[in-house]
């Protein structure tokens, strides 16, 4: 019979996945200064500016999207 302590160890160890070390670095290179600095407007003029908006979505690390 496996005590209660041996079949908790035994179900932590079957539900680790050990992957390979990646070929490059997990977090990229890229100096502060080089990174977009792009803000959004937050003026709007009347309510019907924002029904007609359109969300155009970027793919950049800020996840940042502007309204056009």
């Amino acid at each position: 019979m496996v005590a209660e302590e041996e079949l908790f160890s035994l179900i932590i160890d079957d539900a680790v996945t050990d992957f390979p070390e990646p070929l490059s670095p997990t977090i990229p290179n890229v100096s502060p200064n080089a990174r977009s600095k792009e803000s959004l407007s937050t003026a709007i003029t009347s309510p019907s500016a924002v029904a007609n908006a359109t969300l155009k979505f970027r793919t950049e690390s800020t996840e940042v999207f502007d309204i056009i």
